[in-house]
Protein backbone atom coordinates (compact mmCIF):
# COMPACT_ATOMS: atom_id res chain seq x y z
CA UNK A 1 0.00 0.00 0.00
CA UNK A 2 1.42 3.45 -0.79
CA UNK A 3 0.76 6.42 1.56
CA UNK A 4 -1.28 8.21 -1.02
CA UNK A 5 -3.87 4.66 -0.50
CA UNK A 6 -2.82 4.88 3.20
CA UNK A 7 -4.25 8.91 3.30
CA UNK A 8 -7.15 7.64 1.10
CA UNK A 9 -7.96 5.14 3.61
CA UNK A 10 -8.05 7.29 6.65
CA UNK A 11 -10.02 10.37 5.05
CA UNK A 12 -13.06 8.11 3.29
CA UNK A 13 -13.40 7.12 7.45
CA UNK A 14 -13.25 10.48 8.47
CA UNK A 15 -16.03 12.74 8.94
CA UNK A 16 -14.46 15.73 10.20
CA UNK A 17 -11.31 16.82 8.68
CA UNK A 18 -9.24 19.75 9.22
CA UNK A 19 -6.95 20.91 6.43
CA UNK A 20 -4.02 22.60 6.90
CA UNK A 21 -2.46 24.59 4.22
CA UNK A 22 0.91 26.18 4.00
CA UNK A 23 2.35 29.20 2.94
CA UNK A 24 4.58 27.31 0.61
CA UNK A 25 1.91 24.93 -0.83
CA UNK A 26 -0.20 28.42 -1.78
CA UNK A 27 2.31 30.55 -2.91
CA UNK A 28 5.89 31.19 -4.42
CA UNK A 29 7.79 34.38 -5.34
CA UNK A 30 5.45 35.54 -7.58
CA UNK A 31 2.22 35.22 -5.64
CA UNK A 32 -0.38 32.86 -4.85
CA UNK A 33 -0.06 29.61 -7.25
CA UNK A 34 -4.15 30.09 -8.71
CA UNK A 35 -3.90 26.84 -10.34
CA UNK A 36 -2.94 25.24 -7.36
CA UNK A 37 -5.43 26.89 -5.62
CA UNK A 38 -7.86 25.94 -7.61
CA UNK A 39 -6.88 22.10 -7.63
CA UNK A 40 -7.03 22.38 -3.53
CA UNK A 41 -10.77 23.82 -4.13
CA UNK A 42 -11.60 21.10 -6.33
CA UNK A 43 -10.03 18.38 -3.56
CA UNK A 44 -11.96 20.24 -0.68
CA UNK A 45 -15.38 20.29 -2.92
CA UNK A 46 -15.24 16.22 -3.62
CA UNK A 47 -14.69 16.28 0.08
CA UNK A 48 -17.80 18.41 0.96
CA UNK A 49 -19.90 16.73 -1.54
CA UNK A 50 -18.93 13.11 0.64
CA UNK A 51 -20.53 14.78 3.36
CA UNK A 52 -17.10 15.63 5.20
CA UNK A 53 -17.25 17.87 7.78
CA UNK A 54 -14.26 20.42 6.79
CA UNK A 55 -11.97 22.54 8.72
CA UNK A 56 -9.50 24.71 6.79
CA UNK A 57 -6.35 26.08 8.29
CA UNK A 58 -3.53 28.45 6.14
CA UNK A 59 -0.81 30.03 6.75
CA UNK A 60 -0.92 31.61 2.80
CA UNK A 61 -2.45 34.59 3.69
CA UNK A 62 0.53 36.16 5.31
CA UNK A 63 2.84 34.97 2.23
CA UNK A 64 0.38 36.76 -0.01
CA UNK A 65 0.33 39.96 1.87
CA UNK A 66 4.74 39.44 2.02
CA UNK A 67 4.93 39.41 -2.16
CA UNK A 68 2.43 42.71 -2.23
CA UNK A 69 4.46 44.51 0.34
CA UNK A 70 7.68 43.90 -1.40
Amino acid sequence: MTQLDYKRRILSRGRRIVVKIGSQILSSSIGIEEGRLKELVGELAMLHDQKKELAVVSSGAVAAGMTRLG
